[in-house]
């Protein structure tokens, strides 16, 4: 899938407030990937990278937490 593409999707799926934490979690997980990819594609600087993967790690714990009550 392109990752423009891809982008639309995980924008468009974005839970409602009212989602169960779980629902949030899986969402955190799906942008985090998306995110990884970002850093990955040969079009984005190493400066876009390092921001995008940091982000990515930032959506994981988010979703560890979400997941586990905050337990890291």
């Amino acid at each position: 899938m392109s990752l423009l593409r891809e982008i639309g999707e995980v924008m468009t799926a974005r839970p409602t407030p009212a989602a169960p934490p779980d629902v949030v979690a899986d969402w955190f997980d799906r942008k985090a990937d998306l995110l990884d990819a970002i850093a990955a594609d040969t079009g984005t600087t190493p400066a876009q990278a390092a921001h995008a993967a940091q982000c990515a790690t930032a959506a994981r714990v988010h979703a560890h937490e979400l997941r586990h009550g905050g337990d890291h």
